[in-house]
């Protein structure tokens, strides 16, 4: 998961697309308040409403826009797994719970299909983190498996995410994306700057559209020993051109090294 940023919709929709989703989010929010409803009943209805929505039989070309720049924000990817190619707008808080919100554009993530499907099937009500309010390595990192890692104080938020979406996979993907970065810098620090194949690979590994660049950033951000920072500051120093490449995606928080300031 990497941090995301979410732009508004003014910055993004033209004035007929923005207010049609008002339209739309006026219509879930009347119907969230509709007493005479059961809340099986709202539930049913507002998936009907979201279902001709995203086939674009209402709000014609809203969805089609929000699903653009859904794609945009995530670099492409599941926000969740960052395997490439998402195939659905994912709901923090479930249109079936919180029918209100099912047309906000603050409640919308781009995920793939297995991810969707899997916190379908969970059981778990627990609203996912979302990366564009708030900084996931405040919330874990990756173990040397893989493995999501949960900050002390997030760990049932963690592992709740963890098992809605099924995060256990890719773990072994993972750990060889810090294995091969950390081998690449490696040899670039240890005088191979100038080997056009070794920088082309650090280039192709650090390109945004990549999966899973979670541990990347924070292999970036967050060294793991004193060696492995030395060999972050090599990169930066000997390759200064990286940092155009990663600021797109790396996104340093306030507590990042001075040296990504």
């Amino acid at each position: 998961m990497l941090k995301l940023v979410r732009r508004p919709v003014a910055e993004f929709l033209d004035t007929e697309h923005q207010q049609s989703l008002k339209n739309r989010v006026e219509s879930a929010q009347k119907l969230a308040a509709d007493v005479t409803l059961t809340s099986v009943q709202k539930s049913s209805r507002i998936g009907s409403q979201w279902d001709n929505f995203r086939a674009g039989r209402t709000s014609k070309g809203t969805f089609a826009e929000l699903w653009r720049e859904l794609r945009n924000m995530s670099f492409e990817k599941c926000t969740f797994c960052e395997t490439p190619s998402p195939g659905t707008a994912e709901h923090l808080e479930e249109k079936s719970k919180a029918p209100g919100r099912a047309f906000d554009w603050n409640n919308l993530l781009a995920a793939c299909d297995t991810c969707n499907r899997t916190r379908e099937n969970s059981g778990i009500s627990t609203a996912p983190i979302d990366p564009s309010d708030v900084e996931p390595l405040d919330y874990f990192g990756w173990d040397e498996y893989g493995d999501l890692a949960p900050a002390p104080a997030h760990t049932k938020m963690v592992e709740d995410l963890r098992t809605m979406y099924g995060l256990h996979r890719f773990g072994n993907e993972r750990r060889d994306r810090i294995l091969v970065l950390r081998t690449i810098l490696s040899a670039i620090v240890d005088d191979d700057a100038k080997n056009a194949e070794t920088v082309n690979t650090l280039r192709v590994l650090l390109n945004g559209s990549r999966a899973w660049l979670g541990p990347v950033r924070e292999y970036l951000l967050k060294p793991p020993t004193d060696e492995d920072a030395l060999l972050v500051r090599g990169m930066l120093e000997l390759l200064p051109e990286i940092r155009t490449l990663v600021e797109p995606w790396l996104r340093p928080p306030p507590w990042a090294p001075s040296w990504w300031r």
